[in-house]
């Protein structure tokens, strides 16, 4: 199985100058897939986390 790491994004609804609803991401951790199907992580050092989170399949920074 492939290790890849995966980050671990949390979401801040906002509007934008027109007034339209966007989120911004921002990166609160990296998990990576482990043998038996599950993911261990961490959380960045600091970071207090409560609500909702994704975990999305880290990107090749030019993307």
């Amino acid at each position: 199985m492939s290790k890849k790491p995966h980050d671990i994004l949390i979401g801040e609804n906002y509007k934008d100058g027109n007034g339209e609803e966007k989120t911004a991401w921002t990166k609160a951790g990296t998990v990576f897939p482990d043998e038996k199907g599950g993911f261990s992580g961490a959380i960045t050092n600091g970071l207090s986390l409560s609500g909702k989170f994704i975990i999305r399949e880290r990107k090749a920074r030019d993307q």
